[in-house]
């Protein structure tokens, strides 16, 4: 199975998170291996809410900030983006409240409007997606998922978490398109294979249990997940949440159609 990094973490506190960010990206390499001097890196962190981090909703910006300073160390220019479904009314309120423009602004990173970058159109198989341009013009692209709970998925890790790439109104029809939770799984499988991710670090220091994947209940798990196979993450955290990865049919249907390693 591809290596999946999982390392302790208590605390957002700078000086812990950024050792321990570092620890897990040096047990898969070390982040030379992924980000070379004057690449364009951008972080997909998961800002699904404008919600404050404690509320564990959000991929917290604090952790958001040790992965760009790995990525700066390195020598690249750091880009932050994400397209919740509200965000088509106005994005600036999520930056805002979620932390990242804070961040951003103190590091010197810039925070990419996906609503208003232009699409790609990308196609596999059955299905058309228009992607958000900054995803595809990145140099190297690092999913930075949440650790939680889905309603309709039972667990959203770093797969669920790129369906965030697509802006504007695409998640509400693709949501239409594949209403059962089958039809849409097998669609973020494909939506994984299509963006291919460079590096996975999932924020699992503080998750999300319950009614997930907003309005669950905040739980410490104090943990941080990464590898460059996002299906072997999800399939190591999703067990670590107690499910069998079995249960959990993007991840059945991206081992299946060989987009990563899923070992029940």
């Amino acid at each position: 199975m591809t290596d999946v990094a999982v390392v302790e973490c208590s605390s957002y506190q700078n000086e812990v998170l950024v050792k321990q960010v570092n620890k897990a990206i040096e047990l898969i390499g070390g982040i030379e291996k992924f980000v070379k001097k004057g690449q364009k890196v951008l972080l997909k962190p998961n800002m699904l809410s404008a919600k404050e981090p404690e509320r564990g909703i959000t991929t917290h910006p604090k952790f958001i900030e040790a992965v760009a300073l790995e990525a700066q160390k390195a020598g690249a220019d750091v880009w932050i983006g994400d397209s919740p479904a509200g965000a088509v009314k106005g994005i600036k309120r999520y930056w805002v409240n979620t932390g990242y423009k804070e961040v951003a602004e103190r590091i010197g990173a810039k925070l990419v409007n996906f609503e208003t970058a232009g699409t790609y159109r990308r196609e596999f198989e059955d299905i058309v997606f228009h992607i958000a341009k900054p995803v595809i013009d990145a140099d190297v692209v690092i999913n930075l998922p949440k650790f939680k709970t889905h309603g309709l998925t039972l667990y959203t890790g770093a797969v669920k978490n790129l369906f965030g790439t697509l802006p504007g109104f695409q998640k509400t029809d693709f949501h239409k398109l594949f209403p059962h939770p089958t039809s849409f799984s097998r669609m973020l499988a494909v939506l994984y294979n299509v963006i291919n991710a460079d590096l996975h670090i999932m924020d699992g220091i503080l998750g999300m249990q319950g009614n997930g994947p907003s309005t669950g209940d905040a739980r410490d798990v104090g943990l941080i997940f990464a590898s460059t196979d996002g299906v072997a993450l999800d399939n190591v955290a999703s067990s670590v949440m107690g499910f069998d990865p079995a249960e959990i049919e993007m991840l059945k249907f991206a081992g299946q159609m060989k987009f990563g390693e899923n070992r029940p």
